[in-house]
């Protein structure tokens, strides 16, 4: 279960800085010298191209700590189920 909390703060954080490099590149990308001081030197394209990847991948990890979270819930219920059978049946 500590794999799927920490999964879940790395995929928010992926997202966060994702919209954050986005929003960035938006903000400087039409000022050349901006662009450079405060995004890199390559261009605004590029740089929202890797924010879309990183949000993408962010939002991968996401669904996938939401899967794991699903499946430990649905584990417990069994086996809170199995205990209730075997307790009655004795």
């Amino acid at each position: 279960m500590i794999f799927t909390k920490v999964a879940t703060y790395i995929a928010a954080l992926m997202c966060v800085l994702g919209v954050l490099r986005m929003a960035m590149v938006l903000a400087f990308g039409s000022d050349p010298e901006m662009m450079k001081a405060y995004v890199g030197g390559k261009s605004p394209g590029h740089y929202i191209d890797q924010a879309t990847v990183v949000i993408f991948y962010g939002l991968v990890v996401g669904v996938l700590t939401e899967i794991s979270r699903s499946i430990a819930r649905l584990n417990s219920k069994s086996v809170s189920d199995q205990r209730n059978q075997v307790e009655g049946g004795e």
